[in-house]
């Protein structure tokens, strides 16, 4: 099917949704979903249903009669989801899918996303939290600068060797989600451990490219109190390093 030629009956097999998108402010959760099921042309019939089954996969069930202006910021995600996937696409296409959502909410996506998978839809997530993709993706490719400079399997691309250098690092204060989110944001960090109040990385790349990892943190708010690269670790893989001295959970 070509998309340029045909993009209507192509449209009825993609689901999208931007990382920010517009919603109708006057409607309610289980209207938008019915519109956005006649605007993808799905029979009178089945839609009914659909608009129930959909709104119950996002758990926006007390909600299906709210206006939409009222809703916090997480639940106008999670309507942007069942909008994506209210006609039941083959390939959704999600930008930031996660984005405004809580850590249950997040997890309820996930398992959303893996249903759809396992009956045969192509999903294809765009996100700089790296963290919030394992575990869940089959393949991954890693942008920088607008070019791909790594790309493949997930254990093909996590079998690469480890990384040459261990950095350790410590802060104050209740900055766990906020480091969490500024190390996803770099591809050349990996093996991550974090606790509360420290934790450490693998980094591949020269101190100039490690110094703004640190301004990052500091940027963002995180009072750092120490950071440093480890050398008494020698090629020890990070998780090997460690274990060895128990100086985190895993995370």
């Amino acid at each position: 099917m070509d998309v340029a030629l045909e993009p209507e009956k192509a449209q009825q097999h993609i689901g999208y949704l931007s990382d920010f998108f517009a919603v109708y402010e006057d409607l309610r959760c289980g209207s938008i979903s019915n519109y956005f099921a006649h605007a993808y042309k799905m029979a009178e019939s089945d839609i009914p249903a659909r608009v129930t089954e959909v709104i119950a996969q996002v758990n926006l069930e007390v909600k299906r009669d709210a206006i939409i202006r009222g809703l916090s910021r997480g639940m106008k995600q999670r309507l942007g989801i069942a909008r994506a996937l209210i006609h039941r696409p083959k390939v959704l296409l999600l930008d930031e899918p996660a984005s405004g959502l809580d850590p249950k909410a997040r997890l309820e996506l996930r398992n959303v996303l893996l249903s759809l998978r396992d009956q045969g839809a192509t999903i294809l997530i765009s996100s700089h939290i790296l963290t919030e993709l394992q575990g869940f993706c089959t393949s991954i490719g890693i942008m920088e600068r607008g070019r791909m400079v790594r790309s493949g399997r997930i254990a093909e691309v996590t079998a690469a060797k480890s990384p040459a250098r261990l950095v350790r690092f410590s802060w104050s204060g209740d900055s766990l989600a906020v480091v969490q989110e500024q190390l996803g944001r770099e591809p050349r960090i990996s093996q991550t451990k974090l606790t509360v109040g420290g934790g450490a990385f693998g980094f591949s790349g020269p101190d100039e490219d490690l110094a703004p990892v640190l301004a990052g943190l500091i940027a963002a708010g995180v009072r750092v109190t120490a950071f440093g690269e480890n050398e008494a670790d020698g090629r020890r893989t990070l998780h090997e390093a460690l274990d060895a001295r128990g100086d985190c959970d895993g995370q």
